[in-house]
């Protein structure tokens, strides 16, 4: 959700970000959709990808080529928890049973503009717990930490999210997130970087 601008406006800030918004809605109901939660953010989202394992942790990428992370249960975040929407009556005279407190959020963590991606982040995968990335500091057996972001940039990041949990900000408030390996990747015949737009994993 974004600043509703006309196309000479939008024209004149091509390729500049400004404030936009992450909204999380449930379809629960068939007969209304309800707003849950309003995810702000200092600059727009290229790309969006929920932890495999925490399902209130979202990680999203940015045009500016940072990544930013929210934690939908992080008291310390919430901006308002907004007002419960008066009751509606549907069609067939039920009572809607989807009245949901509105909930918004500033986000938890932003990268280092100057560490990141060099151009917007095109796709965000994570790294199938069996693949050994921190050999010095692994991961809990099965646990879903690391994951890859992609950019026409051609550099390969790879990321973990431990450092932005909770705890760890809460502790360590002056922590700058940055990659924790970048892979260069160049075009054979020598004529450039080679951008990626998508990533997948082999199932196997």
């Amino acid at each position: 959700m974004i600043e509703n601008l006309s196309f000479d406006d939008r024209s004149e800030i091509t390729g500049k970000s400004f404030d936009s918004h992450v909204l999380i809605m449930n379809f629960s109901d068939a007969h209304i959709i309800t707003l849950n939660y309003v995810l702000e953010t200092p600059i727009e989202i290229s790309s969006i990808e929920w932890h495999p394992e925490n399902p209130n942790v979202l990680i999203g990428g940015c045009i500016s080529g940072q990544l930013i992370v929210w934690d939908l249960s992080c008291i310390e975040s919430r901006i308002t928890a907004g007002k419960k929407p008066e009751s509606i009556k549907m069609p067939d005279e039920e009572e809607d049973k989807t009245q949901q407190t509105v909930v918004k959020l500033k986000h938890l963590s932003l990268s280092s503009i100057v560490l990141s991606h060099r151009n917007y982040v095109a796709d965000l995968q994570f790294i199938p717990p069996g693949v050994k990335v921190d050999r010095k500091n692994p991961p809990a057996e099965g646990r879903f930490v690391h994951f890859l972001s992609v950019s026409e940039d051609g550099l390969v990041n790879i990321w973990d999210t431990r450092p932005v949990e909770k705890e760890t900000i809460r502790n360590l408030p002056d922590y700058i997130w940055k990659p924790f390996i970048q892979i260069n990747l160049f075009r054979q015949d020598g004529s450039g970087e080679l951008g990626l737009s998508r990533i997948l994993f082999h199932p196997k």
